[in-house]
């Protein structure tokens, strides 16, 4: 299962994304700004469902073993 779900909403304007790319000093091809464009939409969705989680009291463990364990 992918961690990025489609998204309902219109997707980005192709000028926004021409003007992302341009602060970066980007060059982004005609044939790419639509995918691109859904994309980011889906991108800015999956952020708005990460800041709408209540983690009050929620912590993060204090160490972390980079070993794996089964």
């Amino acid at each position: 299962m992918a961690y990025l779900q489609p998204a309902s909403g219109d997707p980005i304007p192709p000028q926004t994304i021409r003007a992302l790319a341009a602060i970066l000093g980007l060059s982004i091809p005609d044939e790419d700004l639509e995918t691109l464009s859904t994309a980011l939409r889906d991108q800015l969705a999956s952020v708005d469902v990460l800041l709408a989680l209540d983690l009050t009291g929620a912590t993060p463990p204090p160490a972390f073993d980079p070993r794996w364990h089964d």
